[in-house]
């Protein structure tokens, strides 16, 4: 049975039950460790998310960013800590009723059913609603994404690598998640559809009141949207900043480095 809340992250989060001009806690991730075969790439990171947040991960390659997002879902080992979803401990809810919970996830790849049309990708990320409940949501969420409305019937494996993106996004939204988690949703995309799916639909997500954390490489323009930007390096969360402090390369080249501290 699930336990509720702790009332602290790191002196940061609050109960989920509490709210107030910042928002009600999330997704509040405790003392988490995470990895492969045992081995730990993550260690001892906490974190929390409010509803309407987007908080963005940076860091160097290898530092465990994707991991950590991988942990939540159950695609990487859980080896320590607790994660905790709208008040409630999901660290061992199987990966298939995470959605259910209100958890929404994009990976990196693999983000689309690529023989599926755009419409039938929609309707498979409402599976778990009740048909009239899931033909409502689809044109709910294909109003949220003009970009897909005259693509419903093209099939997803022929769209474009932003139409894709969207499309994964849609997808995700499709149960109405409380929290969406990002992997690196502008690699492998042009500078202006990156900036397109950043500045436009993340942020468009966060105004809606849905908790972002969002791992991106990007890390000027992520920062741009993000209401708060927390350095990884080496498994471990180093920095925290407010996102529109960082603006330039030499402020995330300082936080890389570890010489900005923590705040």
């Amino acid at each position: 049975m699930a336990s509720e809340a702790p009332g602290a992250v790191d002196g940061a989060a609050r109960p989920a039950s509490d709210s107030g001009d910042e928002g009600e806690t999330v997704l509040a991730i405790v003392d988490y460790s995470a990895g492969y075969a045992g081995h730990a790439v993550v260690s001892g990171v906490s974190l929390a998310l409010r509803a309407g947040e987007v908080v963005c991960i940076i860091g160097p390659n290898g530092a465990g960013k994707s991991t950590l997002l991988r942990g939540v879902t159950h695609d990487a080992q859980r080896l320590a800590g607790r994660v905790w979803l709208n008040g409630q401990d999901i660290s061992e809810v199987p990966a298939n009723r995470l959605a259910s919970r209100g958890l929404g996830w994009v990976p990196q790849l693999d983000d689309v059913f690529p023989t599926l049309t755009v419409k039938e990708n929609l309707a498979m990320g409402g599976y778990l609603l009740p048909r009239t409940e899931g033909k409502a949501r689809l044109e709910q969420v294909a109003g949220m994404f003009p970009l897909l409305a005259p693509l419903m019937g093209a099939v997803a494996g022929r769209l474009s690598g932003g139409e894709r993106k969207v499309l994964a996004l849609g997808r995700a939204l499709m149960t109405n998640p409380a929290v969406l988690l990002l992997d690196e949703p502008s690699a492998g995309l042009s500078p202006l559809m990156a900036d397109q799916v950043l500045k436009v639909h993340v942020a468009a997500l966060a105004r809606s009141g849905v908790g972002v954390l969002l791992v991106e490489q990007r890390a000027i323009e992520a920062a741009a949207i993000a209401t708060r930007v927390d350095v990884m390096v080496a498994g471990e969360i180093v920095a925290s900043r407010p996102g529109g402090t960082i603006a330039d390369v030499e402020a995330v080249a300082e936080l890389f480095l570890g010489t900005g501290g923590s705040g």
